[in-house]
């Protein structure tokens, strides 16, 4: 599979509690949201990863954050809440990349 074709389709579940003044969102998360995360985020970072710059890797990931948001949206998930699960997305995706491109570089396990 292509990793620039991978979409990660979510059923986001949240508890009851939500308070629009207070911006209170009590979030669930799933064993199978978050195995869709790490599945996703790897085969996201293991595409980055080989990319030329650092400028490049990052505008990949800000397109990959930027579909998730709108298919998230697409689903019926506020835009806030979107964003807060692409971040997390995406920050998980970055965390594995920079290891990927550790151990390319020589740096021992943790260290990036």
């Amino acid at each position: 599979m292509n990793p620039v074709q991978v979409r990660l389709h979510l059923k986001v579940e949240c508890r009851g509690t939500q308070r629009r003044q207070g911006h209170l969102l009590d979030w669930m998360m799933t064993e199978d949201l978050t195995k869709k995360i790490v599945v996703w985020a790897a085969e996201i970072a293991g595409y980055a990863a080989q990319l030329p710059s650092r400028q490049v890797r990052e505008a990949y990931l800000a397109e990959r954050r930027d579909e998730l948001v709108a298919g998230a949206v697409a689903e019926g998930v506020t835009e806030r809440d979107a964003a807060i699960l692409a971040d997390a997305c995406v920050n998980a995706a970055r965390a594995i990349m920079t290891e990927l491109l550790a151990h390319r570089a020589g740096v021992p396990k943790g260290r990036a």
